[in-house]
């Protein structure tokens, strides 16, 4: 498993230290290889952490999307290390499909009173070619709501395709890798 540092994700992201090391103190990117521990023992990241940091860059720059929504995302995404992923959202992160034939939505409410992301609703996923069924009909009982104003939805597929092509990561090392040798930190 490639094991990166702080530093060198920087360097890959053409990000500020700063900022790798304040996502990963929010909570948006836990290090799979291995947590703080103390005064002068690194954190080391994985080809995984090296992905969701591409994707909290390319949402947060691009997207304009909070950083406190972005928690809540990867968390969401990260509910598969503890065996609490829906069935239809599975290895988000090792399936290829994700981007290419198959899409997941990722749908947030628009508060009128913080004019931002409100509650994290939904997450879908599709084969390519099929339409999301059912959408509508989730969405409309947050839509009653006077203080929700809109939704945004992200195809969050793509974004990981794109962050994949940004970091020049290729997670079939880390898919083929045993949990216990992944180090996965859940919390």
């Amino acid at each position: 498993m490639l094991e990166l540092t702080k530093r060198e994700i920087a360097e890959r992201l053409n990000l500020p230290i700063r900022t790798i090391q304040l996502w990963t103190d929010q909570g948006i990117v836990f290090p799979d290889v291995r947590a703080a521990s103390g005064k002068g023992i690194a954190r080391l990241y994985s080809e995984r952490n090296l992905l969701e940091f591409a994707m909290v860059k390319i949402l947060a720059k691009d997207y304009n999307i909070k950083l406190t929504q972005l928690q809540s995302m990867f968390l969401l995404l990260r509910q598969d290390d503890l065996g609490e992923t829906p069935s239809g959202f599975k290895n988000f992160y090792t399936d290829p499909s994700y981007g290419n034939s198959k899409e997941m939505l990722y749908v947030m409410s628009i508060n009128a009173s913080s004019m931002g992301g409100g509650n994290q609703l939904i997450v879908m996923t599709k084969e390519k070619g099929k339409d999301f069924a059912g959408l509508e009909n989730l969405v409309q009982p947050f839509s009653k709501t006077e203080a929700v104003i809109g939704f945004s939805i992200l195809f969050i597929g793509r974004i990981k395709k794109q962050a994949m092509e940004m970091a020049g990561v290729n997670l079939d090392n880390w898919a083929n890798e045993t949990p216990e040798k992944r180090s996965i930190q859940s919390s």
